[in-house]
């Protein structure tokens, strides 16, 4: 019986043993994994806190991007605004300048067809008073060639003053 005593005195110390050991390693595995929790913990929060970090960097780079485009936004603005305000006013002046070349050009035609219009209108008036003038001549019986030509009767027609021609004109004109 001593025997089974001691069996069973070594089985309980071996299985202490054990028992001492299976604790020993579930304390070792334990501890492990909270290691590992702690150092992935550890790295999430480092991970986190560079994302965050980055984040707040892109929101400063977004932010200085934005005033970058918005002043270079503001500076084209002004710039093709002061281009388009230069363009108006040179085709303004431009018209402008157009306009009165035109009005000067339309004056300057203006006046010549007045100039030929009185031309004209003179030259009616001495052909009626070059009509009138050769009615009222006094026929030879023979006809033009009884000494006193057209041409002389012109020229003596002519030596007038023109005045009187236009009065004779006007006047004759007047009473038909």
């Amino acid at each position: 019986m001593r025997q089974k005593k001691m069996t069973t005195v070594s089985t309980s110390f071996s299985l202490k043993d054990r028992l001492a050991k299976i604790n020993s390693r579930v304390t070792d595995f334990h501890e492990d994994f909270k290691k590992q929790v702690d150092e992935t913990k550890q790295v999430d929060l480092e991970r986190f806190e560079l994302i965050q970090n980055g984040i707040e960097h892109l929101d400063k780079i977004l932010q200085l991007e934005t005033e970058r485009a918005t002043k270079r936004l503001d500076d084209i603005r002004k710039k093709f605004t002061t281009r388009i305000m230069d363009t108006r006013d040179a085709l303004g002046a431009s018209v402008s300048l157009h306009t009165k070349e035109n009005n000067d050009n339309f004056s300057d035609l203006a006046h010549k067809c007045r100039h030929a219009m009185a031309k004209i209108a003179q030259e009616h008036d001495d052909l009626l008073e070059s009509i009138r003038y050769f009615r009222r001549a006094p026929r030879s019986p023979s006809g033009p060639s009884s000494g006193t030509s057209r041409t002389s009767a012109t020229r003596g027609w002519r030596s007038r003053p023109r005045s009187t021609a236009r009065w004779t004109a006007t006047s004759s004109t007047r009473r038909t």
